[in-house]
């Protein structure tokens, strides 16, 4: 639909769907693209004093287990691993057990990097 309407050109495209492709692939993000996981996409989560937060991809897993993806551009920053670990404090919070933790860096290449 892109293409179609001129935002982007037939190669983007096909790099687009390489990645895309790609990430579906990884080993590690398999539970992000199960149907039988309930899986969440830029859902907002409210913090009991009312601040907001918006992981970009999380997945609840049986047992009260949780995986949270968070995508990125650009190079790795501090604040990125900061952000995410706000998203497990929250789950936490909430009695969840958290079974992964992950930034993925989308520019050129892929780097997926998991957060311990």
């Amino acid at each position: 639909r892109a293409v179609e309407q001129g935002k982007i050109g037939d190669e983007e495209a096909v790099s687009l769907l390489g990645k895309m492709k790609a990430i579906v692939k990884m080993p590690e993000l398999g539970e992000f693209f199960d149907s039988k996981h309930h899986r969440f996409r830029e859902r907002t989560l409210f913090e009991a004093d009312g601040t907001q937060l918006r992981p970009d991809s999380f997945v609840i897993l049986p047992h009260r287990k949780v995986s949270i993806l968070d995508y990125k551009t650009g190079s790795e920053k501090g604040e990125h691993k900061q952000q995410i670990l706000s998203y497990a404090s929250f789950f936490k919070k909430m009695g969840y057990k958290i079974t992964g933790l992950y930034i993925l860096y989308v520019s050129e290449m892929l780097k997926l990097k998991p957060i311990s």
